[in-house]
């Protein structure tokens, strides 16, 4: 089995598991809007996870795919507790501050924090918890849009699909942009 495909097997599994996991966790606590947005989380942060597990098994993979797959590691494991956390402040009757904000402002934060340290120390070239990071605040966006326009679950899931893939586009394009500029600013590396 080549590492492409046991990368695709860890993400895919990952997705899974935590997507199926946070649409349960959602429900129970949420209803219906909880079982989307958890399992929206769910699956992206299983994705990062099961792909940061598989690059980080010896393998023949470069220093710049372990670096990648260590940084998504970096990523799903700060944004698990980094969630629950915002999820509790969010809670706590903070004027403008609901559950689900405090939620993904916790996911993003720490997560993108965390894997941002990570980036560092492995001296990553792809800012990948920039991305991701990315396509969970814009997926988090969609959402609220779409319940402040109609909370019907058909919209909000078109809103979490839109926002995320909006958001990691405009996560990516940033990526490619800071690469270029590093390039053009250190032409030896």
């Amino acid at each position: 089995m080549d590492d492409e495909l046991r990368a695709a097997i860890g993400m895919s599994a990952g997705a899974f598991v935590l997507g199926a996991g946070g649409a349960v966790l959602g429900a129970r606590m949420n209803g219906w809007t909880g079982g989307l947005i958890g399992a929206h989380l769910g699956l992206i942060i299983g994705m990062a996870l099961g792909g940061g597990l598989v690059g980080t098994l010896p393998r023949g993979w470069s220093k710049q795919d372990r670096a990648e797959a260590h940084e998504m590691l970096g990523f799903a494991l700060a944004a698990l507790p980094g969630g629950a956390l915002g999820y509790w402040v969010g809670g706590l009757g903070i004027r403008r501050l609901s559950p689900e904000v405090g939620l993904y402002a916790g996911v993003v934060v720490v997560g993108v924090t965390v894997g941002f340290i990570v980036l560092f120390c492995t001296e990553s070239e792809n800012l990948v918890s920039g991305v991701i990071g990315a396509g969970i605040a814009g997926g988090g966006l969609g959402a609220a849009l779409a319940r402040a326009i109609d909370p019907h679950p058909v919209l909000l899931v078109a809103g979490l699909l839109v926002g995320t893939v909006i958001g990691a586009s405009i996560g990516h394009s940033m990526n490619v942009a800071i690469q270029q500029a590093a390039y053009q600013r250190y032409p030896s590396r």
